[in-house]
Protein backbone atom coordinates (compact mmCIF):
# COMPACT_ATOMS: atom_id res chain seq x y z
CA UNK A 1 0.00 0.00 0.00
CA UNK A 2 1.10 3.75 -0.87
CA UNK A 3 2.48 5.73 2.14
CA UNK A 4 0.88 8.94 1.91
CA UNK A 5 2.64 12.63 2.82
CA UNK A 6 2.59 13.48 6.20
CA UNK A 7 2.33 17.23 7.06
CA UNK A 8 5.07 18.29 10.12
CA UNK A 9 3.20 19.08 13.62
CA UNK A 10 4.28 22.65 12.88
CA UNK A 11 2.02 22.96 10.28
CA UNK A 12 -1.14 22.38 12.94
CA UNK A 13 -2.28 25.68 14.17
CA UNK A 14 -4.25 26.44 17.42
CA UNK A 15 -6.04 30.10 17.71
CA UNK A 16 -6.53 30.83 21.45
CA UNK A 17 -7.58 34.04 22.16
CA UNK A 18 -6.25 35.48 18.84
CA UNK A 19 -3.11 33.99 19.34
CA UNK A 20 -1.90 31.34 17.14
CA UNK A 21 0.40 28.62 19.31
CA UNK A 22 1.62 25.66 17.72
CA UNK A 23 0.21 22.44 18.90
CA UNK A 24 4.16 21.18 19.17
CA UNK A 25 4.76 23.59 21.64
CA UNK A 26 1.66 21.75 23.78
CA UNK A 27 -1.60 24.37 22.67
CA UNK A 28 -4.09 21.89 23.84
CA UNK A 29 -7.61 23.96 25.25
CA UNK A 30 -9.63 27.24 24.13
CA UNK A 31 -9.64 30.04 26.14
CA UNK A 32 -12.58 32.85 25.77
CA UNK A 33 -12.56 36.01 27.37
CA UNK A 34 -14.93 35.73 30.45
CA UNK A 35 -17.91 38.11 30.66
CA UNK A 36 -17.50 41.18 32.84
CA UNK A 37 -18.51 40.71 36.43
CA UNK A 38 -22.05 41.80 37.96
CA UNK A 39 -22.99 41.55 33.98
CA UNK A 40 -26.69 40.24 33.39
CA UNK A 41 -27.82 38.06 30.59
CA UNK A 42 -29.61 41.69 28.68
CA UNK A 43 -26.14 42.97 28.63
CA UNK A 44 -24.27 40.50 27.42
CA UNK A 45 -26.51 39.95 24.48
CA UNK A 46 -26.00 43.77 23.89
CA UNK A 47 -22.75 43.28 23.95
CA UNK A 48 -22.46 40.27 21.35
CA UNK A 49 -24.88 42.07 19.07
CA UNK A 50 -22.84 45.39 19.08
CA UNK A 51 -19.61 43.57 18.45
CA UNK A 52 -20.96 40.93 15.62
CA UNK A 53 -21.01 41.86 12.08
CA UNK A 54 -23.64 39.47 11.56
CA UNK A 55 -26.66 37.93 13.97
CA UNK A 56 -29.56 35.97 12.40
CA UNK A 57 -31.68 32.84 13.19
CA UNK A 58 -31.20 29.98 10.94
CA UNK A 59 -31.60 26.17 10.41
CA UNK A 60 -28.82 23.93 9.71
CA UNK A 61 -29.49 22.34 6.41
CA UNK A 62 -25.46 20.32 5.75
CA UNK A 63 -21.66 20.51 6.73
CA UNK A 64 -18.72 20.21 4.56
CA UNK A 65 -15.13 20.37 5.75
CA UNK A 66 -12.09 21.92 4.07
CA UNK A 67 -9.10 23.13 5.41
CA UNK A 68 -7.71 26.52 5.51
CA UNK A 69 -3.72 27.97 4.70
CA UNK A 70 -2.89 30.26 7.72
CA UNK A 71 -0.22 33.03 6.22
CA UNK A 72 1.99 32.17 3.32
CA UNK A 73 3.16 28.86 4.11
CA UNK A 74 1.45 25.82 2.26
CA UNK A 75 2.02 23.59 5.00
CA UNK A 76 0.24 25.69 7.75
CA UNK A 77 -3.14 24.34 7.05
CA UNK A 78 -6.19 24.93 9.46
CA UNK A 79 -9.41 22.40 9.44
CA UNK A 80 -12.61 23.73 9.54
CA UNK A 81 -16.00 22.74 9.12
CA UNK A 82 -18.83 24.77 6.82
CA UNK A 83 -22.19 24.43 7.59
CA UNK A 84 -25.18 26.02 5.25
CA UNK A 85 -28.18 27.56 7.08
CA UNK A 86 -31.07 28.30 6.05
CA UNK A 87 -31.81 32.03 7.36
CA UNK A 88 -35.38 32.17 8.92
CA UNK A 89 -34.67 35.66 10.29
CA UNK A 90 -31.99 38.67 10.04
CA UNK A 91 -31.17 40.99 12.86
CA UNK A 92 -27.67 42.45 12.27
CA UNK A 93 -25.56 42.49 8.85
CA UNK A 94 -26.28 41.01 5.51
CA UNK A 95 -26.66 37.81 5.22
CA UNK A 96 -28.16 35.55 1.96
CA UNK A 97 -31.37 33.25 2.74
CA UNK A 98 -29.01 30.40 2.61
CA UNK A 99 -25.35 31.15 3.87
CA UNK A 100 -22.22 29.53 5.01
CA UNK A 101 -21.00 30.08 8.82
CA UNK A 102 -17.72 28.23 9.04
CA UNK A 103 -16.09 26.83 12.34
CA UNK A 104 -13.60 24.48 13.61
CA UNK A 105 -14.06 21.24 14.72
CA UNK A 106 -14.39 21.67 18.46
CA UNK A 107 -12.44 21.37 21.46
CA UNK A 108 -8.88 22.96 21.12
CA UNK A 109 -9.70 25.45 18.22
CA UNK A 110 -12.95 26.49 19.84
CA UNK A 111 -15.00 24.87 17.04
CA UNK A 112 -18.57 25.11 17.41
CA UNK A 113 -21.14 22.12 17.58
CA UNK A 114 -24.18 22.23 15.32
CA UNK A 115 -26.46 19.93 14.68
CA UNK A 116 -28.26 19.09 11.38
CA UNK A 117 -31.21 19.93 11.37
CA UNK A 118 -31.38 22.53 14.56
CA UNK A 119 -32.36 25.81 14.54
CA UNK A 120 -29.86 28.41 16.02
CA UNK A 121 -29.39 32.32 16.69
CA UNK A 122 -26.01 32.17 15.14
CA UNK A 123 -23.15 35.75 16.29
CA UNK A 124 -20.91 35.82 13.11
CA UNK A 125 -17.70 37.96 12.19
CA UNK A 126 -16.60 38.33 8.51
CA UNK A 127 -12.84 36.74 8.49
CA UNK A 128 -10.10 38.16 5.82
CA UNK A 129 -11.48 35.85 3.18
CA UNK A 130 -14.47 36.90 3.04
CA UNK A 131 -16.27 33.84 4.94
CA UNK A 132 -18.37 34.41 7.79
CA UNK A 133 -17.12 32.74 11.24
CA UNK A 134 -18.66 32.05 14.34
CA UNK A 135 -17.37 29.81 17.46
CA UNK A 136 -17.82 28.96 21.41
CA UNK A 137 -16.46 32.35 22.20
CA UNK A 138 -19.36 33.84 20.31
CA UNK A 139 -22.76 33.90 21.81
CA UNK A 140 -24.15 31.97 19.22
CA UNK A 141 -26.61 28.90 20.56
CA UNK A 142 -29.46 27.04 20.18
CA UNK A 143 -32.90 29.19 19.32
CA UNK A 144 -34.26 27.41 22.41
CA UNK A 145 -31.49 29.00 24.79
CA UNK A 146 -31.54 32.22 23.12
CA UNK A 147 -34.97 33.83 24.67
CA UNK A 148 -33.00 36.59 26.07
CA UNK A 149 -31.07 37.47 23.11
CA UNK A 150 -34.45 37.33 20.79
CA UNK A 151 -36.13 39.84 23.09
CA UNK A 152 -33.18 42.43 23.16
CA UNK A 153 -33.10 41.86 19.01
CA UNK A 154 -36.49 42.01 18.47
CA UNK A 155 -36.93 45.68 20.59
CA UNK A 156 -38.78 44.08 23.05
CA UNK A 157 -38.53 44.76 26.86
CA UNK A 158 -36.17 42.63 28.91
CA UNK A 159 -38.42 40.44 31.85
CA UNK A 160 -37.06 39.77 35.10
CA UNK A 161 -34.56 37.20 35.03
CA UNK A 162 -33.13 38.81 31.61
CA UNK A 163 -31.65 41.40 34.73
CA UNK A 164 -30.91 39.29 36.81
CA UNK A 165 -26.87 39.48 38.10
CA UNK A 166 -25.57 36.33 37.99
CA UNK A 167 -22.48 36.15 40.67
CA UNK A 168 -19.89 33.08 41.86
CA UNK A 169 -21.30 31.68 45.29
CA UNK A 170 -17.59 31.51 46.39
CA UNK A 171 -16.69 35.32 45.19
CA UNK A 172 -20.09 36.45 46.95
CA UNK A 173 -18.96 34.91 49.93
CA UNK A 174 -15.24 35.87 50.15
CA UNK A 175 -14.02 32.68 49.79
CA UNK A 176 -11.35 32.07 47.55
CA UNK A 177 -13.16 28.53 45.87
CA UNK A 178 -12.84 24.72 45.82
CA UNK A 179 -9.61 23.22 46.00
CA UNK A 180 -10.18 19.74 44.12
CA UNK A 181 -7.34 17.19 44.22
CA UNK A 182 -6.46 13.43 43.65
CA UNK A 183 -4.00 11.00 41.82
CA UNK A 184 -3.89 9.96 38.26
CA UNK A 185 -3.07 6.01 37.94
CA UNK A 186 -3.07 2.50 36.42
CA UNK A 187 -5.12 -0.52 37.27
CA UNK A 188 -1.55 -2.45 36.59
CA UNK A 189 0.37 0.28 39.29
CA UNK A 190 2.55 1.45 36.28
CA UNK A 191 3.90 4.61 37.00
CA UNK A 192 2.22 8.07 35.53
CA UNK A 193 4.63 10.03 32.61
CA UNK A 194 3.09 13.60 31.84
CA UNK A 195 -0.85 12.84 32.96
CA UNK A 196 -2.74 15.39 32.54
CA UNK A 197 -5.84 16.26 33.98
CA UNK A 198 -8.61 18.97 32.25
CA UNK A 199 -11.69 20.76 33.79
CA UNK A 200 -14.65 21.77 31.87
CA UNK A 201 -17.39 23.95 32.95
CA UNK A 202 -21.00 22.82 31.90
CA UNK A 203 -22.96 26.33 31.21
CA UNK A 204 -26.50 26.86 31.38
CA UNK A 205 -27.14 25.65 27.87
CA UNK A 206 -25.78 22.49 28.16
CA UNK A 207 -22.06 23.35 26.39
CA UNK A 208 -18.95 22.47 27.85
CA UNK A 209 -16.33 25.11 28.55
CA UNK A 210 -12.92 24.16 29.03
CA UNK A 211 -11.98 26.38 32.28
CA UNK A 212 -8.30 24.72 32.96
CA UNK A 213 -5.42 21.96 32.58
CA UNK A 214 -3.05 20.50 35.22
CA UNK A 215 0.24 18.10 34.82
CA UNK A 216 0.33 16.07 37.21
CA UNK A 217 3.36 14.97 39.53
CA UNK A 218 5.10 12.57 38.65
CA UNK A 219 4.15 10.86 41.92
CA UNK A 220 0.43 11.40 40.18
CA UNK A 221 -1.06 14.35 42.37
CA UNK A 222 -2.08 17.08 40.93
CA UNK A 223 -4.62 19.81 42.30
CA UNK A 224 -6.86 22.14 40.92
CA UNK A 225 -6.61 25.58 42.97
CA UNK A 226 -9.69 28.08 44.37
CA UNK A 227 -12.52 26.16 41.68
CA UNK A 228 -15.66 28.32 41.49
CA UNK A 229 -19.11 26.74 42.04
CA UNK A 230 -20.84 25.22 38.80
CA UNK A 231 -20.95 22.17 37.39
CA UNK A 232 -17.84 20.52 35.66
CA UNK A 233 -16.76 17.62 33.62
CA UNK A 234 -13.07 16.29 35.41
CA UNK A 235 -11.22 13.85 32.84
CA UNK A 236 -7.40 12.56 32.59
CA UNK A 237 -5.27 11.62 30.24
CA UNK A 238 -1.33 10.38 29.65
CA UNK A 239 0.57 12.77 27.47
CA UNK A 240 3.38 11.11 25.82
CA UNK A 241 6.47 12.54 24.60
CA UNK A 242 6.99 13.23 21.26
CA UNK A 243 9.79 11.13 19.47
CA UNK A 244 13.36 12.60 20.12
CA UNK A 245 14.63 11.71 16.80
CA UNK A 246 11.69 12.86 14.66
CA UNK A 247 11.75 16.20 12.54
CA UNK A 248 8.15 16.00 12.60
CA UNK A 249 7.09 14.67 15.97
CA UNK A 250 3.74 12.50 16.06
CA UNK A 251 3.01 12.15 12.35
CA UNK A 252 0.37 14.27 10.67
CA UNK A 253 -1.17 14.49 14.21
CA UNK A 254 -3.66 17.41 15.00
CA UNK A 255 -3.22 16.38 18.83
CA UNK A 256 -4.53 18.40 21.38
CA UNK A 257 -3.23 15.67 23.65
CA UNK A 258 -1.31 13.26 22.40
CA UNK A 259 -2.01 9.64 23.09
CA UNK A 260 1.29 7.80 21.03
CA UNK A 261 0.93 4.00 20.42
CA UNK A 262 0.66 1.35 23.15
CA UNK A 263 1.46 4.00 25.92
CA UNK A 264 -0.97 6.06 25.97
CA UNK A 265 -4.07 5.98 28.64
CA UNK A 266 -7.33 7.98 29.42
CA UNK A 267 -10.13 8.31 32.24
CA UNK A 268 -13.59 8.85 30.82
CA UNK A 269 -15.02 12.43 31.96
CA UNK A 270 -16.65 12.34 35.26
CA UNK A 271 -19.00 15.03 36.19
CA UNK A 272 -18.88 16.78 39.29
CA UNK A 273 -21.05 19.46 41.08
CA UNK A 274 -19.20 22.07 43.02
CA UNK A 275 -20.54 24.35 46.01
CA UNK A 276 -18.91 27.29 47.48
CA UNK A 277 -19.83 26.04 51.13
CA UNK A 278 -17.08 23.31 50.55
CA UNK A 279 -13.19 23.66 51.13
CA UNK A 280 -11.67 20.41 49.42
CA UNK A 281 -13.10 18.02 46.94
CA UNK A 282 -10.89 14.12 45.93
CA UNK A 283 -11.19 13.03 43.15
CA UNK A 284 -8.73 9.89 41.66
CA UNK A 285 -8.19 8.47 38.55
CA UNK A 286 -7.27 5.23 37.01
CA UNK A 287 -6.51 5.15 33.43
CA UNK A 288 -6.74 3.19 30.83
CA UNK A 289 -4.75 1.76 28.64
CA UNK A 290 -5.12 1.93 25.22
CA UNK A 291 -3.49 0.34 22.07
CA UNK A 292 -1.86 1.76 19.01
CA UNK A 293 -4.31 0.53 16.12
CA UNK A 294 -3.94 1.00 12.43
CA UNK A 295 -6.85 2.35 10.01
CA UNK A 296 -6.11 1.75 6.18
CA UNK A 297 -8.06 2.15 3.26
CA UNK A 298 -9.16 4.12 -0.10
CA UNK A 299 -11.25 6.96 -1.48
CA UNK A 300 -14.09 5.77 -3.39
CA UNK A 301 -14.76 7.67 -6.24
CA UNK A 302 -15.75 7.05 -9.94
CA UNK A 303 -14.14 9.19 -12.86
CA UNK A 304 -11.33 11.43 -12.86
CA UNK A 305 -10.14 12.79 -8.95
CA UNK A 306 -10.66 16.07 -8.50
CA UNK A 307 -7.11 18.58 -8.70
CA UNK A 308 -7.85 20.07 -5.79
CA UNK A 309 -5.13 19.16 -2.90
CA UNK A 310 -6.85 16.70 -1.11
CA UNK A 311 -6.47 15.48 2.57
CA UNK A 312 -7.76 12.53 4.41
CA UNK A 313 -9.03 13.04 8.23
CA UNK A 314 -9.00 11.49 11.22
CA UNK A 315 -11.24 12.56 14.48
CA UNK A 316 -12.28 11.18 17.17
CA UNK A 317 -16.41 11.72 17.98
CA UNK A 318 -15.96 12.49 21.85
CA UNK A 319 -13.73 15.86 22.50
CA UNK A 320 -14.36 15.50 26.04
CA UNK A 321 -13.11 11.74 26.08
CA UNK A 322 -9.81 12.14 24.44
CA UNK A 323 -8.74 14.62 21.45
CA UNK A 324 -7.18 12.67 18.96
CA UNK A 325 -6.96 13.81 15.00
CA UNK A 326 -4.76 13.32 12.72
CA UNK A 327 -4.79 14.00 8.46
CA UNK A 328 -2.97 12.54 5.37
CA UNK A 329 -2.50 14.19 2.24
CA UNK A 330 -4.04 11.65 -0.40
CA UNK A 331 -1.67 10.56 -3.05
CA UNK A 332 -2.88 9.18 -6.21
CA UNK A 333 -3.20 6.32 -5.65
CA UNK A 334 -6.09 7.15 -3.20
CA UNK A 335 -4.81 4.65 -0.72
CA UNK A 336 -4.29 5.91 3.10
CA UNK A 337 -3.21 4.36 6.13
CA UNK A 338 -3.12 5.74 9.60
CA UNK A 339 -0.89 4.39 12.13
CA UNK A 340 -0.75 4.46 16.27
CA UNK A 341 -4.32 5.23 16.67
CA UNK A 342 -6.16 4.45 20.33
CA UNK A 343 -9.12 2.58 20.22
CA UNK A 344 -12.37 4.42 20.19
CA UNK A 345 -15.17 6.05 17.68
CA UNK A 346 -13.68 8.01 15.24
CA UNK A 347 -14.94 9.83 12.10
CA UNK A 348 -13.17 9.62 8.42
CA UNK A 349 -13.75 11.84 5.67
CA UNK A 350 -11.82 13.38 2.43
CA UNK A 351 -10.86 17.05 3.24
CA UNK A 352 -10.28 19.92 0.58
CA UNK A 353 -7.97 22.44 0.56
CA UNK A 354 -9.29 25.92 0.73
CA UNK A 355 -12.39 26.69 -0.82
CA UNK A 356 -12.78 23.58 -3.14
CA UNK A 357 -14.86 21.71 -0.97
CA UNK A 358 -18.06 23.74 -2.46
CA UNK A 359 -18.08 21.29 -5.28
CA UNK A 360 -18.25 17.96 -3.78
CA UNK A 361 -19.56 15.91 -1.20
CA UNK A 362 -17.65 13.99 1.04
CA UNK A 363 -19.99 12.62 3.68
CA UNK A 364 -17.74 11.55 6.88
CA UNK A 365 -17.54 7.37 7.41
CA UNK A 366 -18.09 6.27 11.35
CA UNK A 367 -15.72 3.85 12.82
CA UNK A 368 -15.65 2.12 16.37
CA UNK A 369 -12.49 0.91 16.57
CA UNK A 370 -11.53 -1.92 18.32
CA UNK A 371 -8.57 -4.05 16.08
CA UNK A 372 -6.71 -3.01 13.30
CA UNK A 373 -9.23 -1.85 9.98
CA UNK A 374 -7.83 -3.02 6.75
CA UNK A 375 -10.16 -1.82 3.16
CA UNK A 376 -11.73 0.89 4.60
CA UNK A 377 -13.47 3.29 1.97
CA UNK A 378 -14.54 6.97 2.17
CA UNK A 379 -16.59 8.16 -0.72
CA UNK A 380 -16.62 11.36 -2.64
CA UNK A 381 -19.31 12.69 -5.06
CA UNK A 382 -19.10 15.36 -7.20
CA UNK A 383 -22.31 17.94 -6.40
CA UNK A 384 -24.85 17.89 -9.54
CA UNK A 385 -24.74 21.05 -11.49
CA UNK A 386 -27.45 23.45 -10.23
Amino acid sequence: MAQSTRIGASGWLLIMVGLLLALAQGANACSCFRDPPNSTPWSRATAAAAGSDAVFAGKVLAVATGIEVMGDDEDDVWPRRHFTFEVSQQYRGHVQPKTIISTGFGGGDCGFEFEIGDTYLVYADIEDNGALETSICHRTRHIKYAGTDLRYLRGEQPVTDDLVVETNESTEQGKPGVTLCGTVGYAANRSVDGAEVRLWRILSDGRREEEESVQAEQSGNYCFKSVDSGRFLVSAVEEMEEPEDSDEGPPASFRYAPLAGAYGGLQNPVEIAVSGKEELRKLDFTLISLPGLNVSGRVAFDGTMPQADLFVSLRSNNQELFRHWQMLRLQPGREFMFEGVPAGSYSVDVLFLDRAWEDWIAPAVQIDLKENLEGLPVPLERKSPR
